[in-house]
């Protein structure tokens, strides 16, 4: 029998602890539904990344995380292995430019979402 064929629709309901009103609620749900929910946090993950990016990048005050955002650590050492990932290598290159044009920058931003070249 194959997978596909074994794999059945798992049903779940509330506790007792909630009351019959809630408990003829029942939560259906399968492997697949889960994995999509998990899509949908990473992406949500990602979105936040991105426009916490633009907010950051285009304000004209001098603010920590900015300095943190651009710095990096130049001890001439790194760890055994190649260069380590810092945090705007997920990002396209000439992003920094692109913060000041909102509507070029929430383009960007879906492709970046959704995992799409750009």
């Amino acid at each position: 029998m194959a997978y596909d064929e074994q794999k059945q629709q798992e049903t779940y309901s509330f506790p007792a602890q909630y009351g019959t009103k809630h408990a003829k609620h029942m939560i259906t749900g399968s492997v697949d539904n889960f994995k999509n929910k998990v899509r949908d946090v990473l992406k949500n993950i990602r979105k936040l990344k991105w426009n916490w990016t633009g907010h950051i990048m285009r304000t004209t005050k001098k603010k920590w995380t900015k300095d943190v955002l651009e710095w990096y650590l130049r001890n001439g050492k790194r760890k055994r292995g190649g260069e380590i990932k810092r945090w705007e290598d997920d990002l396209p290159k000439g992003w920094r430019g692109s913060t000041r044009d909102r509507e070029k920058w929430q383009k960007l931003g879906e492709a970046y979402v959704d995992r799409r070249p750009d």
